[in-house]
């Protein structure tokens, strides 16, 4: 959730309007911020959907699996 909550502070701030400047430090166009902050956004956004999809298949499969004969099994409580 914090990271959730940090990614849209930081795309935010890529739409505030900057401080003016004396002219002496040229400013990035507002669109080459926007486009640097959004690109991550939408990897990270990538990254956590793949790993779900990743995560729920393996709880998948380890639901299904069969005991092998002789196995001990323990079970810890929820």
């Amino acid at each position: 959730m914090c990271c959730v909550v940090a990614q849209i502070e930081i795309v935010r701030s890529a739409f505030k309007t900057p401080p003016a400047s004396d002219g002496t430090v040229p400013a990035p166009s507002r669109w080459s911020e926007v486009v640097w902050t959004v690109i991550p956004a939408v990897g990270l956004a990538l990254v956590l959907v793949f790993t779900w999809r990743a995560i729920g298949a393996r709880q998948a499969t380890d639901a299904i699996r069969p005991v092998p004969a002789g196995a001990i099994v323990v079970e810890h409580p929820s």
